[in-house]
Formats: structure tokens, C-alpha cells, sequence
């Protein structure tokens, strides 16, 4: 997680302007910005001038390749996402999940807490996930509509030697799987929170005190160098 974080505060340094550097684990970072554990979870804040907007993202070190099958990882960052929120968006890569919100600085409390909320929920409602197996249904075949992504795909398979699906097969999304894959994977210890905005590091703990921390059942998987090779991907909701 902490080689994860490094990556994501040199990233986020850059794009707001700063000089684009690499970061490790031990350099020192901005003055002004300050990473410390709050309760389970390690947090990052950049104070910048958006207004009363604040841009939280958390991180979590599990994606596609902690999956038995994809379409669980897809389909449980998809019902976290829905669940925190209509603001809030998921994108899943093979190391990870990003989830992504812009809070209003009057109410970080409350959002903090919604996303807290839902990320630490082991509730599957099928009602819910037969909406994410259509969702996801309906982008394989618009995916497979296009003669570009199709071209990709095959290329990227070919390149890798093994067959590429980039969003699961909708016959393996069971309501078991998702529902273990929250349970192993989705857990405070594992997340990394970013708050970029008109904020202090005393704003943003108030706003985490007390939101709902989730425990993971499984330590981060292991990687050889083989298993580094991206197995699926997904598009960033909606």
C-alpha cells in the first residue's frame, strides 16, 4: 500500500501544478502536504483552492487479479460506488480500486461517512446485482460493436499469450463471489484516502471520526512477476 500511496501523491503533486518528480516511500513530501494512519486507513491531504469543493478519492490495493473471476471485482466496486452515491465513480485495474467523490466542505462529514459506509457493507441485494449484470452485459456488447476495442483486445491477448475479457464473463458473476470478494478484499487497513481541496489536516479528521472502518478476512495477495500482466479491465462508471 505504502509503494501504491507514493505513486498516487507523485501524481497528484504533478497535476496540480508542482514540478513532476519521482516519490518513494522515504522522500520527503510538500510542505504542504501531510500523510499520516488515522485509525486503519493512511491518508493523504493536498490543500488547494477549489472553493468549497473537495475532491476525496480512495484507494484500495485489490483489483481483477484478487478475483476468482473479474467480473467480482467489477461487479463489487460497481455496487460500493452505487451505493455511496450518485457523485461517486469506480474505476477497477488489476492491482486496485479507485473510487472517486467531490464533497461539498460544509458537509465532508457526512460524505466521508456514506463512502465509509458503503465500502465497509457485506449486503449484496440481488435485486442490485441483477442491475450490474445487465450494466455489465450491455457494455460487452458495445465493447464487442467496435471494431477498434475488439482490435485491441486481440492484440493485447496475443501480446500476453493468454485470453483477455476485459470485462468477466457475465455466466461466472455470482452473488457468492462478490459478496466474499468484499469480505477479503474491501477492509480500512487496505485503503488509502486523498483529499484535495480547501481543507486541513484537522478538517479531514474530523470528518473520518467515527465513519465506519471494515476489516478485511485476507492480507495482500503475494505477486510473482508473471502475474503482473493485466487479466481484465474496466471502464470508470457511468
Amino acid at each position: 500500500m505504502r509503494g501504491l500511496s507514493a505513486l498516487v501523491i507523485a501524481a497528484l503533486v504533478a497535476g496540480c501544478g508542482a514540478t513532476p518528480r519521482t516519490m518513494t516511500t522515504t522522500s520527503p513530501l510538500p510542505a504542504s502536504v501531510t500523510r499520516e494512519q488515522v485509525g486503519a486507513r493512511e491518508v493523504v491531504v493536498l490543500p488547494r483552492p477549489m472553493g468549497d469543493q473537495v475532491a476525496v478519492t480512495v484507494w484500495l490495493d485489490a483489483g481483477t487479479l484478487d478475483a476468482a473471476h473479474a467480473s467480482a471485482a467489477l461487479a463489487a466496486a460497481e455496487l460500493v460506488a452505487s451505493s455511496a452515491g450518485p457523485e461517486v465513480s469506480a474505476l477497477v485495474v488489476p492491482d486496485g480500486t479507485r473510487f472517486s467523490a467531490i464533497c461539498a466542505r460544509p458537509t465532508l462529514g457526512p460524505c466521508v461517512a456514506s463512502l465509509a459506509q458503503a465500502l465497509g457493507s457485506r449486503d449484496v441485494p440481488e435485486a442490485a446485482m441483477e442491475r450490474i449484470r445487465r450494466s455489465l452485459e450491455d457494455r460487452r456488447v458495445r465493447g464487442l460493436a467496435s471494431a477498434r476495442r475488439e482490435a485491441e483486445t486481440l492484440a493485447v491477448s496475443a501480446a500476453l499469450g493468454i485470453e483477455l475479457a476485459p470485462l468477466g464473463e457475465t455466466e461466472e458473476l455470482a452473488t457468492d463471489d462478490v459478496r466474499q470478494f468484499l469480505d477479503r478484499h474491501y477492509g480500512s487497513a487496505r485503503s488509502l484516502w486523498v483529499f484535495v481541496g480547501g481543507v486541513s489536516a484537522s478538517d479531514v479528521h474530523r470528518a473520518l471520526d467515527g465513519a465506519a472502518e471494515a476489516t478485511s478476512s485476507a492480507s495482500r495477495a503475494e505477486r510473482d512477476a508473471d502475474d503482473s500482466a493485466p487479466r481484465a479491465r474496466s471502464e470508470e462508471r457511468p
